[in-house]
């Protein structure tokens, strides 16, 4: 994930904070970096980072800086490594966490900044589809249901059922249990 800047002329310091949600998030660790300065205005720069945990939110607080000032205009100063905690083997769950810069310092505050903060959101697995019978034939009636186990929702509301009438019937239905959408 990049972090950017939208004018980098005379910045040889920097400090950003961003804190976000482990129970979505994790940040890389040893011995992999948190944080990558390739093809960034960074490249070179002494960087340094830290996290800092309070409950389910963690801030990783990263600190830059040279001694070298080429970087002008709009550039990305880092870019930032996270993985997604999936709940268990291959059952990924919608979600999302958001991305709060909580401390921006750049040089030693000159220029001001104003933080835009941001958002990763998490996008679940495909559900699968059953049908019954397996082998249609045209004169029964289909039930095709669609199972969406990865749904942060009760277990009655991640199934959905089809059923399609036979020729000789007038009548379709279809059900998906109805239940509000809790988030934790």
């Amino acid at each position: 994930m990049p972090v950017s800047i939208s004018d980098a002329t005379n910045i040889v310091s920097v400090e950003v904070f961003i804190q976000y949600d482990t129970d979505v998030l994790t940040v890389f660790s040893a011995p992999d970096s948190p944080t990558s300065t390739t093809g960034t205005m960074s490249a070179g720069w002494s960087v340094q980072t830290n996290t800092e945990l309070a409950g389910n939110l963690e801030t990783l607080k990263i600190a830059m800086a040279t001694d070298d000032l080429t970087s002008t205009g709009a550039q990305t100063l880092i870019n930032v490594h996270f993985s997604v905690n999936d709940p268990a083997p291959l059952a990924r769950v919608p979600d999302f966490s958001d991305l709060t810069l909580t401390h921006v310092l750049l040089n030693d505050g000159i220029p001001p900044n104003v933080k835009i903060n941001g958002q990763i959101t998490v996008i679940g697995t495909d559900g699968t589809l059953d049908s019954s019978p397996e082998q249609f034939i045209p004169r029964d009636t289909l039930t095709l249901t669609v199972v969406d186990a990865d749904a942060i929702l009760p277990a009655a509301r991640a199934k959905t059922t089809l059923a399609l009438p036979s020729p000789t019937s007038t009548t379709a239905t279809w059900s998906t249990p109805r239940s509000p959408k809790t988030r934790r």
